[in-house]
């Protein structure tokens, strides 16, 4: 026994190194010499030259003029050899790169008075300065050439318009083209993902994050290449930007020394949240952890993203990662602690959420970041809890309030904000159930119709599974309207199409119901994946996925392919299999009227007739292929036994010299007497049908 575990340590130790060999070359060590770097200090010329004496007047009005762009650290005021006076510019370091950059931009220039314009530069602008050859050398290395990038887009061209999905298993993620009609599905590449994570998409598509020991992996392009390296150790969670220019990291190993290091005067950056530039690869930020991910809320530009510290608002500027410039690089206070907020997903809107303190009633407020404008306030009582819901194209605004009625009665009402319309009306909407769950109905990819409804799952008690409704509601209109309601549903969750109409009411216990809500029609209903754990849509709302994941499920690993009427086109049983994610497809470049064309009954018609004729011929040459591939295993099939006989004929004599078969004369004998017997035994049966008696019987009414 302790030789096997010995040997067990010694396998499992050197799969370890193994392992860790392979992280290294992926991520290679940073040494100290490479990591120390200035770019957190800024070098200032033209300030005033002063005897010794008068450094610290001077020391204290530069500290206010830099101090409003960071936290300045430390000012260092060179002097000649002699010492009678300074040299006429300063170091200045500050806490993070990101403020010593914006010093830089906007006080290069400054007027101090007539004779004092700063001029601003980074320290590490010299250092590249310094380290310039003499002599210009045109021998580039490998690296330095220009090299032309691949298209990251060009999935998007598949001429049969079928989307991707990545599957997660093992310690890999398999991206696969999804089938195209009577097709089944392509194999494209199986890229290695160690830690037990999931991949994730970048919200457009473009990337694939794969996750390591040592940080984090985007990969894209056609040939599926490693776009980026994100050097991030202990890594777990990252979330994009909107636009896919940032990245930010989450690594809980850093909390700690990030909290050691909070009170240091010389402290680095924090580590535990790192924010990169997508592009660049760069670390751009450090954040300490606040015990929530994603930390960060974004501006749909990607020009602001913020967080809740202290009841205060944060919001930041990029690229520079410094506070807002228009709010003196101060986070944003309101009257009072700031509990939830949320961006508009379209505009520069920021809705923020303050709860009742005392007699003063609970608020929702709505800003315009740079500004600061409070374009929009509602005022709410007796608040138990408050939920932000946009809707995707920035056109509404919900926002969900739970009332205690009683002791045990909980009532949902909402205020409606028309986000487009003059003045930004507000609606009140009152239930007397308990609202289970609410869901906006998306704009729609094709003609921009849809959109203005949403659909709530309610009860009159929140633990009444038998009694539960869905109920759909429609904008459209001076005041919101039901159109209609089903009642006795057993439904915990909703999940509207992408292009909208259509919804799935999908219950804890694996039954969904795929409804039509344009034409109020039940599609499918009771259809059943037992055990499903995850349900996802696809980007264009064609197919929905159900699928039970190994991270969450012991048995019954694997997914199902449905299209959008709830018809099953794949059942696939994988063990281990813990993760199904679509690829996202990046907003339509057509233009509306474009779009609007798309929704026209007889263009529509026309390109209905011309695929369908497409489809056609696709499932003629798979049926013709898939013949083709029977009658070649028939064939070898054949050949295979043929090929068997001869050997098992050829072997006969040496079967019979070792006894395993028996002599010739012997096994005709054998073979005779078994026709024998067998003609002795044959039973011959004869069925003959005969009709014995007849009756017939009258019965008077």
């Amino acid at each position: 026994v302790h030789m096997l575990s010995n040997a067990h340590h010694s396998e499992s130790s050197h799969s370890g190194r193994a392992e860790l060999e392979e992280e290294e070359e992926l991520f290679p060590p940073i040494h100290r010499e490479t990591y120390i770097n200035y770019s957190n200090v800024v070098i200032v010329d033209n300030i005033p030259v002063i005897p010794k004496e008068k450094e610290e007047k001077l020391v204290g009005v530069l500290k206010r003029i830099f101090g409003q762009f960071g936290t300045v650290l430390n000012i260092f005021i060179p002097y000649t050899k002699d010492g009678s006076e300074s040299c006429g510019f300063a170091f200045f370091e500050f806490a993070y790169p990101s403020e010593a950059r914006s010093a830089v931009e906007k006080l290069n220039n400054y007027k101090l008075d007539k004779s004092h314009v700063f001029k601003t530069n980074l320290f590490e602008d010299f250092e590249a300065l310094d380290k310039l050859p003499e002599e210009y050398n045109s021998n580039m290395t490998e690296d330095q050439v220009y090299q032309q990038q691949e298209d990251l887009y060009e999935w998007l061209k598949e001429p049969y318009g079928c989307d991707q999905y990545a599957l997660r298993y093992a310690e890999a993620a398999e991206i696969l083209w999804n089938g195209q009609t009577g097709r089944p599905p392509r194999h494209i590449i199986t890229i290695p993902s160690l830690h037990n994570n999931p991949v994730q998409w970048s919200p457009k598509g473009t990337y694939l994050v794969a996750f390591h020991h040592l940080g984090v992996i985007l990969w894209g392009g056609p040939s599926w290449k490693k776009i980026r390296k994100m050097p991030h150790s202990g890594v777990q969670e990252v979330h994009f930007s909107p636009n896919e220019n940032y990245l930010v990291t989450f690594s809980p190993q850093y909390i700690d020394s990030d909290k050691l290091n909070k009170d240091k005067t010389d402290k680095g950056e924090p580590q535990a949240i790192l924010i990169w530039d997508v592009k660049s690869g760069q670390s751009l930020r450090g954040f300490t952890y606040a015990g929530v991910f994603p930390a960060f809320q974004w501006s749909a530009d990607d020009k602001y993203f913020s967080r809740i510290s202290k009841g205060l608002i944060s919001v930041y500027e990029t690229p520079k990662m410094v506070l807002l410039e228009s709010n003196k690089h101060a986070s944003i206070k309101l009257d009072a602690m700031v509990k939830d907020h949320a961006w508009s997903p379209t505009d520069p809107i920021l809705c923020a959420y303050i709860p009742e303190v005392g007699n003063n009633p609970a608020r929702v407020i709505l800003m315009e970041i740079p500004s600061l404008k409070i374009i929009g306030e509602k005022a709410l009582f007796s608040v138990f809890s408050c939920v932000i819901l946009w809707q995707d194209k920035g056109e509404y605004l919900a926002v969900s309030v739970d009332r205690a009625k009683s002791k045990k009665k909980i009532f949902t009402s909402f205020e409606f904000f028309r986000m487009k319309e003059k003045d930004i009306p507000v609606e009140d909407m009152k239930l007397e159930d308990t609202v289970l769950a609410f869901a906006w109905e998306p704009k729609g990819v094709v003609g921009g119709g849809g959109g203005h409804r949403f659909a709530t799952i309610h009860s009159p008690e929140k633990s009444d599974n038998k009694t539960r409704s869905v109920s759909f509601y429609t904008m459209i209109g001076s005041n919101v309207k039901k159109l209609h309601t089903l009642t006795n549903r057993t439904v915990n969750h909703l999940l509207w199409s992408p292009r909208g109409r259509f919804i799935v009411l999908f219950s804890n216990n694996g039954t969904f119901e795929f409804y039509d809500v344009e034409n109020q029609q039940t599609m499918a209903k009771d259809k059943q994946h037992s055990m499903a754990t995850n349900v996802t849509w696809d980007p264009t709302g064609r197919y929905l996925t159900t699928y039970v994941s190994a991270w969450k499920s012991k048995t019954e690993h694997g997914y199902k392919i449905w299209s959008f009427r709830g018809i099953e086109l794949q059942n696939v049983y994988k063990e281990g299999f813990a993760q199904f994610v679509w690829r996202p497809r990046p907003p339509t470049l057509l233009k509306p009227q474009e779009l609007q064309q798309l929704d026209d009954p007889t263009f529509f018609k026309t390109f209905s007739v011309k695929y369908k004729k497409e489809d056609k011929l696709r499932m003629d040459e798979t049926k013709v292929l898939m013949l083709k591939e029977r009658e070649k295993m028939r064939n070898q099939w054949r050949q295979y036994i043929t090929k068997k006989k001869e050997e098992y004929e050829n072997d006969k004599q040496w079967r019979i010299s070792m006894g395993i078969d028996p002599p010739e004369e012997e096994e005709k004998h054998k073979k005779k007497k078994k026709n024998v017997d067998e003609e002795e035994e044959y039973l011959v049966e004869e069925l003959v049908e005969e009709t014995i008696e007849v009756t017939e019987e009258i019965v008077n009414d």
